[in-house]
């Protein structure tokens, strides 16, 4: 039967891969009947595309919006009468008397039956052209409201951010993420964060050197296994699915989405199946991509599609290892997709099995980051910064050491102001065994009532780590004018510091342009450090947030004539600090506050040193 198939099929000039000039031939939905019979096929094994025989059970119209559904019983292939329909599958092509029918894309858990749920081509091709991707992308969610509170500021919990996509058909099957390189605790992680999304990730190995060789390079065709990559580079992430259809340049693929994202770009990747691994649930391929070969431009509800031939636009990070956990320093270097929801899970994930060399860090360490953000018209981003202490250890401490910098890339590549573009990504990170951190104990100022021009000075007591108690010492000149009354001395972290600095300026906290966001951000990267300790006095004088520009120290009189309005226009209140701060040899936790006055005649002459 399959030899009379494929010779009607060469006889009528309908080969199974149209080529350039040639109209792609394929069946309306409408003409669909029960019981007609066809011919799939797919990659059981290496690149191998092997057949298998399908027959529709029946049409299921509207199983989402605008979307149909095919039922077919598939049978003929061991792998598939043993182990059902296989995660993997998602695009394998089924064609009827010469003409595509629709690719494999749906099944169910615990099936008894090999019955698979089909869309048809015609709304694949529908739905990958120009309007429907555009719809599908302005319904992206995104964080297009977000204030700095929404992004743990300082602390070692995970970081938070949206995974977006679009949503998915009761039984749409699983994408399987092959995996290289990554921890266990990483790709826990990102399965967590990518839940909803229908995709599961594994660390599945590289394929062998010639393994590449051999198969790295065939042309896609009808039923070749394909990847559409995540993370490239020594860690290695990407989707296994199936060509659909190659007309010319173009490739359709998966028929269900990978994330719903409308316009995208995927490095379009050959593949090598290991095996099928068959599960009592649903079965899954094992794979490994080989060889970028073109681009995924299109994430929609009825499948992936790209070009052959086109580089994705990826981002370049690079992380170096160094510290007494490692035989010697190391220097990894990948490239990731830039798509905004998918990017700050990524990079944790890359960033935290670089130094999860044994699954997990130590119970007690302390670790030195530097990260660089290099970015288009702007100047970079650098932060330098220490991390000890409980968060920081264990199966989530290497995502938590990461989730100021995953923070960072959240909001410069979601921000709602404007395109921010980053070049590169460098990270250096030193870890060593030991916790040094210290906690904030007891604050004493020397002197608690002042004169204007002196010097507040406050003796703060920490306790360090499994060490003897020490004592810092923090100073801070009052300003010569400052009025009379009773002031506040806040003594804080770093966490601490900045959620002052935020909240005391609505245009930092919640920034409504570029330029505030990247003060914001800067705010954050650049001065508040974990070791350092910080001195705040709040200041009597206030200024207006306009419109995301901060005015401070403004005349009573001029804040009147500003909050009296009932506009867009109607300003939020501006605090100012004093601050001073003081480095330690500690990452500091713990916070305190203590009152002293200010008086134009305390009774002491001189300072108060």
């Amino acid at each position: 039967m399959r030899q009379f198939l494929l010779f009607v099929s060469l006889c009528l000039g309908l080969a199974t891969t149209t080529t350039a000039g040639e109209p792609l031939t394929y069946w309306k939905i409408d003409d669909v009947k029960p019981r007609m019979r066809g011919i799939g096929q797919t990659v059981m094994k290496g690149n191998r595309i092997e057949e298998f025989t399908a027959e529709v059970l029946g049409v299921q119209k509207g199983v989402s919006p605008g979307r149909d559904m095919i039922l077919c019983r598939l049978s003929g292939l061991s792998d598939i009468d043993h182990a059902g329909i296989i995660q993997g599958m998602s695009g394998s092509p089924i064609v009827v008397d010469g003409k595509l029918l629709g690719a494999v894309a749906f099944a169910w858990e615990f099936a008894k039956d090999p019955i698979a749920g089909v869309t048809p081509f015609e709304q694949m091709l529908e739905y990958s052209q120009h309007d429907h991707v555009a719809a599908a992308a302005a319904r992206k969610p995104g964080p297009t409201d977000r204030s700095m509170s929404d992004f743990n500021a300082g602390g070692p919990a995970s970081p938070e951010f949206v995974i977006a996509g679009g949503a998915r058909t009761e039984g749409q099957m699983a994408t399987p993420l092959a995996g290289h390189g990554f921890s266990p605790g990483s790709l826990a992680f990102l399965n967590a964060r990518m839940s909803a999304l229908n995709v599961s990730a594994a660390n599945g190995g590289a394929a062998q050197e010639d393994v590449r060789l051999k198969e790295g390079n065939q042309p896609l065709q009808r039923g070749s296994a394909v990847a559409a990559g995540l993370v490239l580079g020594d860690f290695q992430l990407a989707g296994i699915g199936t060509v659909t259809e190659v007309d010319g340049d173009r490739v359709y693929a998966f028929g269900h989405p990978m994330f719903g994202l409308g316009r995208c770009q995927f490095p379009m990747m050959t593949a090598h199946i290991h095996t099928v691994y068959p599960r009592v649930s649903v079965s899954m391929k094992m794979g490994s991509p080989l060889n970028e070969v073109g681009a995924f431009d299109t994430d929609v509800s009825t499948g992936i599609a790209g070009r052959i031939g086109v580089k994705a636009d990826l981002l370049p990070m690079e992380v170096s290892v160094a510290g007494e956990l490692f035989a010697q320093p190391t220097t990894y270097r990948v490239r990731i997709v830039r798509e905004p929801s998918l990017l700050p899970a990524l990079i944790v994930s890359v960033l935290s099995s670089a130094v999860d060399t044994d699954g997990n860090l130590p119970d007690e360490l302390t670790a030195k980051l530097k990260v660089r953000f290099e970015l288009k018209d702007d100047q970079p981003i650098e932060m330098s910064d220490t991390f000890s202490g409980s968060g920081f250890s264990g199966e989530r401490g290497s995502v938590a050491l990461f989730g100021k910098t995953a923070r960072v890339v959240s909001m410069l590549s979601n921000n709602f102001a404007a395109p921010v573009r980053i070049e590169k990504i460098s990270v250096a990170v030193q870890i060593e065994r030991g916790r040094h951190t210290a906690t904030v104990e007891n604050i004493r100022l020397r002197n608690k009532a002042l004169q204007p021009g002196q010097t507040l000075t406050a003796d703060v007591e920490l306790e360090p780590w499994h060490g003897a108690r020490q004592t810092v010492t923090l100073k801070l000149d009052l300003p010569v004018d400052m009025p009379e009354g009773i002031y506040e001395a806040f003594i804080g972290d770093s966490a601490s510091s900045l959620r002052r600095r935020l909240s005391n300026d609505q245009a930092l906290l919640s920034p409504i342009n570029l330029a505030g966001l990247m003060k914001t951000l800067r705010i954050d990267v650049a001065t508040t450090q974990n070791q350092d300790l910080y001195l705040h006095v709040a200041l009597p004088q206030q200024g207006l947030s306009v419109q995301g520009q901060t005015l401070p120290n403004l005349p009573g009189s001029v804040r009147s004539v500003f909050s009296s309005r009932h506009d867009s226009t109607k300003p939020s209140t501006v605090k100012s600090d004093l601050i001073q701060s003081v480095s330690t040899s500690w990452v500091l936790e713990g916070r305190d506050t203590v009152k002293f006055a200010v008086l134009k005649d305390t009774g002491v002459t001189g300072n108060t040193d």
